[in-house]
Formats: C-alpha cells, structure tokens, sequence
C-alpha cells in the first residue's frame, strides 16, 4: 500500500495519541506502520517505575490529556520492552498489521497490560 509510513513505538503516548487520531479521521488504513524501540534496555516483564521514571512517564499522560482530551488514556505502572510486541505486528504485515497495531496500542495506554508478556501478545492475536 503506498502511502506515508509513521513510525512509532508502543511506549510512547504521543505515538498512541497519534494512532487514535488517525482512527478517528478514517485515516488508519492509509498509513503505512513501521515499529521502532526508543528503549530497548526495559526490562522484560515491566516493571513498575519509580522515581524520576515515574514522574516522566505521569508528565507525558497528563500531556497526553491536555493536548487530546479525546483519547483516552491510563497511567500505566510502567513501560514495556516493546521489541516482542515489534516484532509481533511487522510479521503480521500488511492490512492485519493496522488493526493489531492500534489494539496494541491499546492494550498498553488504556488497559496497562505488559506488551512483552508472551501472553499478552497471543491475546492481542488473536481479537
């Protein structure tokens, strides 16, 4: 499909806010995936942040809220290694890869799950 390619990491809230919009518009299916990881240290499971880590990550979904109050957003209790969840949605490919994408997104940003949970993973597979 030709079309703009984003590229985004599932921790990142401004990506998700921006994968709301894109729904939102109609705009989802024209737009070309491409996964990248801001932060392949995290550990693998999340772990909950604390000190500095927790304040950045509580900044950036207040920021989220103010900026795009229309999507909805949780505090998660951390981030993901967000590599296992990568790859998973560019093996998917194609058109199956937009909607699992967003379900990722999802999963993270409104319901705290670990995206690098192998079950986790299987679940968002298989919705």
């Amino acid at each position: 499909m030709p079309g703009p390619i984003l590229y985004s990491d599932f921790n990142c809230p401004y990506c998700y806010a921006t994968h709301e919009r894109l729904e939102r518009l109609g705009l989802h299916d024209r737009v070309r995936w491409r996964g990248v990881q801001h932060s392949p240290e995290l550990p693998r499971p999340m772990r909950a942040a604390a000190g500095p880590f927790a304040a950045e990550l509580a900044r950036e979904v207040e920021s989220i809220r103010l900026r795009a109050p229309e999507v909805p957003i949780e505090l998660p209790t951390g981030k993901p290694n967000t590599g296992p969840a990568i790859e998973l949605a560019a093996a998917a490919g194609g058109e199956a890869a937009g909607g699992l994408v967003l379900g990722l997104y999802r999963r993270f940003w409104r319901d705290g799950e670990d995206l690098s949970d192998p079950d986790v993973l299987a679940a968002a597979l298989a919705a």
